[in-house]
């Protein structure tokens, strides 16, 4: 059966869409976080199965950084704030993390894959929350391992595309450890071509066999459309609101926390819960199985007279 939207549904994405912008508007790059678990919680909504909405989640939030980064650049970024040299040298690595990621997410349960869109921005938002409150980078760049730094980009691309947010994101620490005064430009300049480049892998992905043609491998179109119009035009409008915010870095950390925080709280827990609940009966059975089941009694050898009568000699020997 194919997924057919309702005008209702139609509108549900725009209001979905209209929040995640206002969320880019007052904390940047930051408000990806609440974007992948928003269409976990909305995409079921909206006619997707349980078993598929996990991967097209994560797949339509990678698709949709790309219009709200593009939308976003001209008035927050500019070339000059922008280190053009480390993108180059961190864009290949992040591009194999997020190929790396849909080949192992291709063979994972869409439980887990739920669980890594509720755990993840959580994880994101304490490490933004620390580095916001005086654990970042004490204002002197600092010159990292080449092999460290890209085997932190291909991490952390790989990372970020299991957990559909952006890999500058997920490299904001680094980056601001490596270059203080370009980090949050370059963070969100990296997020273009890693996100380009995980949609293109998500395309050449089979959609699953519910969704038709709603779907372009697991992008879920509709989503990526209505979401993604209605996010570039509230964001700019959002970013006016942003001096009305706490000055305090802490206090602006606190409310992204908060933010992930709501998002993840809505998600549906009996897939979670049966699925730790099988791996709890598979570990009892694979260490008490051994121990408990009676072993098998070793076969009896039968000899059977009237064959070995009618045996020759010479066959016996």
């Amino acid at each position: 059966m194919d997924v057919a939207l309702d005008p209702s549904a139609w509108g549900l994405l725009i209001l979905t869409g209209g929040a995640i912008g206002l969320c880019f508007g007052l904390f940047g790059q930051a408000g990806g976080l609440a974007l992948a678990p928003a269409l976990l919680i909305v995409l079921p909504l909206c006619g997707v199965t349980a078993e598929a909405a996990p991967r097209l989640s994560a797949a339509t939030a990678l698709a949709i950084l790309i219009p709200v980064t593009i939308g976003q650049a001209e008035g927050k970024n500019s070339w000059k704030a922008t280190d053009w040299d480390l993108i180059l040298l961190l864009a290949p690595g992040a591009a194999v993390g997020a190929v790396i990621a849909a080949m192992v997410a291709d063979n994972l349960d869409g439980r887990i894959v739920a669980l890594l869109l509720s755990s993840g921005p959580i994880l994101l938002a304490l490490r933004l929350s620390r580095h916001a409150g005086g654990g970042g980078a004490d204002g002197q760049p600092r010159n990292p391992s080449l092999i460290a730094l890209t085997l932190k980009t291909v991490a952390g691309g790989a990372f970020a595309a299991l957990t559909g947010v952006s890999a500058g994101l997920v490299l904001a620490r680094s980056l601001a450890k490596a270059l203080p005064s370009k980090a949050a430009a370059t963070a969100s300049a990296l997020t273009l071509p890693f996100a380009f480049t995980a949609s293109v892998g998500a395309l050449l992905v089979p959609a699953p066999l519910t969704c038709g043609p709603a779907c372009a491998g697991v992008i879920f179109l509709p989503a990526l459309a209505a979401i993604g119009m209605s996010a570039v035009l509230i964001a700019p409008l959002a970013l006016r609101l942003r001096p009305f915010l706490p000055s305090a870095p802490a206090s602006r950390s606190l409310a992204l926390f908060a933010m992930a925080l709501l998002c993840t709280a809505g998600l549906r827990s009996e897939g979670l819960g049966s699925l730790l609940a099988e791996t709890r009966e598979s570990a009892l059975d694979l260490v008490l199985g051994s121990l408990c089941e009676p072993q098998p009694a070793p076969a009896a050898p039968i000899f059977d007279h009237e064959t070995l009568a009618l045996t020759p000699i010479s066959e016996a020997r």
